[in-house]
């Protein structure tokens, strides 16, 4: 049996204003300068997609459009302003607990498994959902093949 994809039910992923990172543990410097360098024609095309599967964009998507590589500064200087008066005085303690997080979620699915995982992430979250979710959507997509 051929599994088949919707791409008309995928989420929007955006390549801009934000590319992936790199590497683990970007710096903010490096975040900051891909983000700055982001070519202004595909902040455009980004956009430009955003607006025709989303509808009209709103007043600052149209301002970001019309002056991608200006509003990306600006929207950089206030990334920064935020990370020194709000994070940077805590962030050896949040990446402390991030990484604590992050093993043990790790040490979870390979000791336990998937299912246990996100059986343990958050109630809405179970494995049997999951899987429930997944079978309806290949019944599905068989079915209309």
């Amino acid at each position: 049996m051929a599994l088949r994809a919707d791409p008309a039910r995928w989420r929007l992923r955006p390549r801009l204003p934000h590319p992936g990172p790199r590497r683990t543990g970007p710096t903010l410097a490096a975040e900051r300068d891909a983000i700055r360098a982001a070519p202004a024609d595909r902040v455009r095309q980004d956009l430009d997609h955003l607006a025709r599967h989303q509808g009209t964009l709103g007043r600052r998507l149209r301002a970001l459009h019309n002056d991608p590589q200006g509003l990306l500064l600006k929207a950089t200087e206030e990334i920064e302003t935020y990370w020194e008066l709000a994070l940077a005085p805590y962030w050896a303690r949040i990446r402390a607990v991030l990484d604590t997080d992050i093993l043990h979620r790790a040490r979870t699915a390979a000791e336990h498994g998937t299912g246990h995982l996100l059986n343990d992430l958050h109630t809405s979250l179970s494995w049997e959902n999951y899987a429930r979710t997944i079978a309806a959507e290949t019944l599905l997509q068989a079915a209309s093949a």
